[in-house]
């Protein structure tokens, strides 16, 4: 319709306008879905600058590009297969069904919602994993004690949200239907699969690189049951100096033991 008002058969000296309900959904849509991505750009930014100077470390808020943008991506696209693929059709429920794609108003209302409940988990369990390497614990040891301590909370509370938001799909509503079913799915993918599983691999793939710049213990180290692990500098020196006694006696045709912590 608005293309027509540049029809030079129109006169010129008229100004025209479209009203009703209808352009205004289209106006806001457009306005809205412009402005998205920078909304997107400046969560992010928001995230990283906070998360680093929360844990004074360049690299964990780096991972969040894997821990955070792929449950994110794994909520959405799931929501796009049942409400525009209609993949849970045949169920029989309303609630998740439908080949007409999603209200333009839900992925809206939910992204940020997800964002700060997924942030929420994650801050609760780094601040456990950074309280215990500080204390001395291996990279390995806090992240296992983080996760033993954190894990029957994280469960607990995104058992609730999960019974909270599901109420939503009860409703007759398409649109609060989608926005219940993304909230849903979106918690019980982050608490049982993201913050016990996916996190945990990241953060012990990376290990010392987590902390950096931050200085950290790197003497004296515990595992999780607190017992003390050898220093990797005294460790590789102990490997070595075993190596030459045993090949030393290998030249001379037999074993010898040597006196425990004297040589060494």
């Amino acid at each position: 319709i608005r293309d027509s008002f540049n029809d030079g058969r129109l006169p010129g000296e008229y100004k025209y306008y479209l009203a009703g309900a209808a352009i205004w959904v289209v106006d806001a849509t457009d306005v809205t879905f412009e402005l998205f991505p920078y909304i997107i750009l400046a969560t992010v930014l928001a995230i990283f600058t906070m998360i680093s100077l929360l844990m004074m470390s360049a690299f964990i808020p780096l991972r969040y590009a894997f821990t955070l943008v792929f449950p994110l991506s794994f909520i959405f696209g799931l929501a796009v297969m049942v409400y525009q693929d209609n993949k849970l059709g045949g169920l029989g429920w309303a609630a998740i069904s439908g080949d007409e794609g999603m209200y333009w108003l839900s992925p809206i209302i939910t992204f940020p919602i997800c964002t700060g409940l997924a942030l929420d988990y994650d801050i609760f369990l780094m601040c456990r994993v950074a309280e215990y390497r500080m204390e001395g614990f291996t990279d390995r040891a806090s992240i296992l004690k983080a996760v033993h301590e954190t894990g029957g909370i994280i469960t607990a509370a995104g058992v609730i949200m999960a019974i909270a938001f599901g109420g939503l799909l009860f409703s007759q509503t398409d649109t609060l239907n989608q926005i219940g079913w993304i909230l849903f799915s979106s918690v019980l993918f982050d608490t049982f699969v993201v913050r016990t599983i996916l996190v945990p691999a990241v953060l012990t793939i990376a290990g010392r690189r987590n902390w950096w710049p931050r200085r950290i213990p790197t003497v004296g180290l515990k595992d999780e049951f607190g017992n003390l692990v050898p220093d990797e500098g005294n460790e590789h020196r102990l490997i070595s100096v075993n190596t030459d006694l045993k090949m030393s006696d290998e030249g001379k045709g037999g074993y010898f033991s040597s006196p425990p912590n004297e040589d060494l």
